[in-house]
């Protein structure tokens, strides 16, 4: 088309300007990523006028962008981005704000302020030069920054809506002189209004798609997340492989979910510079995050990740936290009826201690008062006398084992004073300190001499100090370091017991306070010992927790709280 047609405002112009737009608008509703229709019009466009440079400025919110494409043999083009100038609070339009001196005149143009002839300027606001050579002087006194490109002989800049925000200019480039005259103006301009139309709907049917992308992809995972034949990793293998399709660019996205000990990653998982985050929290504890990454910054075009994208992460990362808190809220639901379970054993196991402790004692006394009268017999035979002795000795040790069991059935009556925990310690390594020399192991003390008292029971204490002594003694039969010390922490006084024994594992660690459990061979051990020290710092109000690893030894630490002023 030559713009002779277009002066003389023939009815075939219009007709052919009509299946343009419509062709244009058409395009447009299939909601084509951004760079492609720009593309594809600027094509058409020059193509229907005759023009060999065509340029596109379009704002949106506070981002605008310059497109432009040259014909020469064979098409060529260029995307940029860029903050844009504001007009207003809610309006912005398409001039680089950081090049405020050259972009005055775009400026002026969509605001209808140019201070150039009035001639070249239409109703609506459209500027166009008929012949650049003859007046860029006169515009360049005016306007220093204006530049066009030096094949051009006449152009046109047309300003057009988008919406009620955002605003475009359409400008073009003939190597004709003459080729943009005043009676063409209002047919440029009609074209340029449909342009904005075509715009505002790819906007808004690529808005629609990516949403539905967005539903789709959440409905997905909501899917995945209700199956209860799945295990937690296997949901999160399946959500990462579904995050990709609700982004704008699912082809260039890499996607990752880490979450305590899980990590998962989307099938040729790649890392770049281009990516977006969000915490995965846990009863308000971060404890992860779900990560996704463009891996080609070439083939993308305009910002990287949507506003609404980011809320979509978000919301997979809540579905995400909300599946752990209910998988985290089964198992403790799972170790509080453990945990009932094991109650309800203690109580009936007190109180069958209980009364075999009371049945076995009367007959344990008679042996031992016995078997010690026996001893006082003259002229006893040497043999006779080491059996009655292993006798007495044997009824001591089980008489021993029935207090304990009398202590784990809670029947010994507490008595409590005030002490220093420091004499009670002092007094118990009185008789430990030749068993750690004979064993070969160093004993460390460490007792701080501003802690304050506590109220206990000293013979139980005794009992507590004594035996987890000796556990750390059997723990260590190769010799080694055992490090007792005493602090005040806060309105406590902290007991650590530490030794360089062989540790034990996580599994042992979480039985060892329970009753007759025990890691020594038959004979050797009677399970009660660490669940009687339990008992004991427990009828205190105090807390023992163990710290341990293999090859790195045993820490016991006791909190006891402090008298009260």
């Amino acid at each position: 088309m030559n713009n002779r047609d277009l002066s003389d405002n023939n009815n075939k112009a219009y007709l052919n300007l009509y299946r343009l737009s419509s062709e244009i608008l058409r395009y447009a509703n299939l909601g084509t990523p951004r760079i492609d229709f720009l593309k594809v019009i600027s094509r058409k466009i020059i193509d229907f006028t005759g023009c060999f440079l065509l340029e596109i400025r379009v704002s949106q919110g506070k981002k605008a962008y310059i497109f432009k494409i040259e014909k020469s043999d064979s098409f060529s083009f260029s995307f940029n981005e860029f903050e844009s100038m504001r007009i207003d609070s809610k309006q912005y339009f398409p001039c680089i704000t950081f090049l405020k001196d050259k972009e005055e005149f775009y400026k002026d143009l969509v605001l209808r302020k140019l201070k150039l002839n009035r001639k070249n300027i239409s109703e609506k606001g459209t500027f166009f030069i008929e012949d650049i050579s003859s007046c860029i002087k006169d515009i360049r006194k005016t306007y220093s920054g204006f530049e066009v490109n030096q094949d051009s002989e006449s152009c046109i800049f047309i300003p057009f809506l988008i919406d009620k925000r955002d605003v475009g200019i359409l400008s073009l480039f003939s190597r004709q002189k003459d080729f943009f005259r005043k009676k063409s103006i209002r047919f440029y301009e009609d074209f340029a209004e449909s342009m904005g139309f075509s715009i505002s709907d790819r906007r808004a049917q690529s808005a629609l798609r990516e949403r539905i992308k967005e539903l789709a992809c959440l409905y997905s995972i909501d899917e995945i997340m209700k199956k209860d034949d799945m295990n937690l990793r296997n949901k999160l293998v399946k959500t990462v492989d579904k995050i990709s399709s609700a982004f704008q660019f699912p082809e260039n996205l890499s996607a990752r979910i880490v979450i305590d000990d899980y990590s998962v990653k989307s099938r040729e998982f790649t890392e770049s510079e281009i990516k977006l985050r969000s915490d995965i929290s846990i009863k308000r504890q971060k404890k992860g995050y779900v990560e996704v990454f463009y891996n080609n910054k070439e083939n993308l075009e305009g910002d990287f990740f949507l506003e609404e994208e980011k809320h979509l992460l978000n919301t997979i990362s809540r579905a995400i936290s909300i599946e752990f808190e209910k998988k985290q809220a089964e198992n403790e639901k799972d170790v509080l009826y453990k945990q009932l379970l094991h109650a309800d054993r203690l109580a009936t196991l007190g109180q069958l201690a209980s009364g075999v402790a009371h049945e076995i004692n009367e007959p344990l006394g008679n042996i031992l008062g016995f078997a010690q009268l026996a001893m006082k017999c003259p002229y006893l035979p040497e043999q006779a006398s080491q059996d009655i002795k292993k006798i007495i000795n044997s009824s001591l040790h089980a008489r021993e084992i029935v207090k304990k069991l009398l202590i784990f059935a809670r029947q010994v009556p507490i008595v409590k004073k005030e002490m220093n925990l420091n004499q009670i310690i002092e007094d118990n390594l009185f008789f430990i300190e030749s068993r750690c020399s004979k064993e070969g192991i160093k004993l460390e003390k460490s007792l701080s001499r501003n802690l304050p008292d506590v109220v206990v029971d000293p013979s139980q204490m005794s009992q507590v100090i004594v035996n987890l002594l000796v556990n750390s003694i059997q723990a260590m039969p190769g010799g080694g370091k055992i490090s007792i010390s005493t602090r005040p922490f806060k309105d406590k006084v902290l007991l650590s017991i530490r030794d360089t024994g062989t540790g034990m594992t996580s599994e042992i660690q979480k039985q060892i306070f329970v009753p007759f459990f025990t890691t020594k061979e038959t004979g050797q051990g009677t399970g009660l010992g660490l669940s009687v020290v339990h008992g004991i710092i427990t009828n205190h109000d105090g807390v023992i927790k163990v710290i341990s690893k293999i090859g790195s030894g045993t820490e016991f630490k006791i909190l006891l709280p402090k008298k009260e002023d």
